[in-house]
């Protein structure tokens, strides 16, 4: 289990800025949308820090280098209505090309070194990390073989 339960995020795949915010009011998320986009549903990854601490295990760059890339946790969309707590943002393309190029043997070593990150209070479970780590990397290669880009849908 992971910390911020609260908070859903899913990260998914799409052609385009537009497209991608399409996915904002699809009941239940990118993966529910018509047509449903290739999503992987996470709880309590948000992509602001929580993001950052993976790429920072991933790619070796510091907290610092990786929040200042300009692409970093962009707005593409969000509701009107702020009480909705809806926006989606999107993943900087450098930590879809780290996801895409990981080294599949390398993935335990990685979640295990983001499961120490401060966000997850302890109770970040390397296991849990490995398998959403997967998937992530699945996602990001299918989205680069689609010459597709990463988002998050975030519901607070």
């Amino acid at each position: 289990m992971l910390p911020g339960m609260g908070l859903l995020t899913d990260y998914f795949s799409a052609a385009s800025d537009e497209l991608a915010a399409t996915a904002l009011h699809a009941p239940g998320g990118p993966l529910r949308a018509d047509p449903p986009f290739k999503t992987v549903e996470t709880k309590g990854i948000e992509p602001a820090v929580t993001l950052a601490r993976l790429a920072t295990a991933l790619t070796g760059d510091d907290y610092d280098t990786v929040t200042a890339d300009p692409q970093w946790c962009r707005l593409v969309a969000e509701d009107d209505d702020e009480e909705s707590g809806l926006f989606i943002g999107g993943v900087a393309d450098k930590l879809t090309d780290a996801l895409a190029r990981a080294d599949d043997a390398r993935l335990p070593e990685v979640a295990a070194q983001w499961a120490l990150a401060e966000e997850f209070w302890g109770y970040g479970d390397p296991d849990v990390l490995t398998d959403v780590l997967k998937q992530l990397v699945e996602l990001a290669r299918h989205a680069t073989e689609q010459g597709e880009r990463l988002y998050t849908w975030v519901c607070v």
